[in-house]
């Protein structure tokens, strides 16, 4: 998209990840991650929303905690709202599992 003369910004990273995540292609969102960050733009909330739903949309529990433990450095934690609405339909109920999201 760069060669064809398209500025990359945060939004246009976050579309991306959505339909990846969507399509059930974490593994594609992690590259990308690396890639956004090679263009010098940081990811913001709904960047890490995106990714911690397409993680537990996936059943991937593990890799949506690993991801928020990541997301920590960057002074963001995940919120209630984030956790709850991608986590609580897949195995995870009530305020306890976003508690331990963000505590752990």
């Amino acid at each position: 998209m760069v060669a064809l003369g398209f500025q990359l910004d945060v939004v246009t990273f976050n579309t991306f990840f959505s339909a990846y995540a969507q399509a059930g292609d974490t593994i594609q969102v992690e590259d990308m991650i690396y890639e956004m960050q090679q263009n010098n733009l940081k990811p913001n909330e709904w960047t890490y929303g995106i990714i911690v739903n397409g993680y537990c949309s996936e059943g991937k529990l593990d890799d949506a905690f690993r991801f928020v433990n990541q997301m920590k450095p960057n002074e963001w934690a995940c919120g209630t709202c984030c956790f709850r609405c991608s986590c609580v339909p897949h195995g995870t109920s009530g305020n306890a599992g976003a508690s331990a999201l963000e505590l752990k």
